[in-house]
């Protein structure tokens, strides 16, 4: 059978000329961009990984910085309530820990005073 030109060719297609993908299918490119943007992701979620668990380790360490400040505070007040029932006691009489405990007094007097000015203020709110 001779090629005679029926109108039917047959095109040739030379592996230097680009075919265009099917809607389903991916070109070289774009398979090259695909594995580049793989690469990307995997990239940001393993950075992303890495700084959740470093600011959650910062996170664990301020927490643990402030109980350890809230229980040295803790200790203070034990130690100063102590101090002031030596002081009152008379078994201790030391100049700086008798200023404490007068400072100490006037702050209690003075938080008296004002609690017993509101309660006042407010009975007279109340009567009003």
């Amino acid at each position: 059978m001779d090629n005679e030109n029926d109108g039917s060719e047959e095109v040739e297609i030379s592996e230097e000329q680009e075919v265009e993908p099917g809607p389903n299918e991916i070109s070289p490119s774009g398979a090259a961009v695909k594995e580049l943007v793989t690469l990307l992701l995997q990239r940001v979620a393993s950075r992303g990984r890495k700084e959740f668990t470093r600011a959650a380790e910062q996170g664990r360490v301020q927490l643990d910085l402030r109980q350890l400040k809230r229980d040295r505070n803790t200790m203070y007040e034990k130690l100063g309530r102590e101090a002031r029932a030596l002081v009152e006691g008379g078994e201790v009489n030391h100049p700086g820990l008798l200023r404490g405990v007068s400072r100490i007094r006037t702050l209690d007097e003075q938080i008296e005073s004002t609690t017993e000015q509101r309660a006042v203020s407010s009975e007279t709110i109340e009567e009003a």
